[in-house]
């Protein structure tokens, strides 16, 4: 069996990715996490709660957030794959 080096750089993109979702977990949270965060103790209904400035930011996060993790998810994918299928 011969060495390939194309397996180190999918390994390094292997942990590319995974370090990518570990960065971007703290900004994954639930609405109802957002409107605890972010509304005082004594709010009204949570639809009117989530309407409030802080609370559409973190929501706005979230959603760049999800967005930015699957465009590097097939960002990464697609350089696997070539180093994958490029010939030495």
């Amino acid at each position: 069996m011969t060495f390939n080096p194309n397996w180190i750089s999918l390994l390094g993109l292997t942990f590319d990715i995974a370090g990518a979702i570990a960065l971007a977990k703290g900004i994954f949270i639930s609405k109802k996490m957002v409107e605890k965060i972010s509304v005082p103790r004594w709010g009204g209904k949570e639809e009117d709660n989530l309407k409030l400035p802080l609370a559409q930011d973190r929501i706005a996060q979230m959603k760049y957030a999800k967005a930015g993790i699957i465009l590097m998810g097939i960002g990464f994918t697609i350089q696997a794959l070539g180093n994958l299928f490029i010939p030495n």
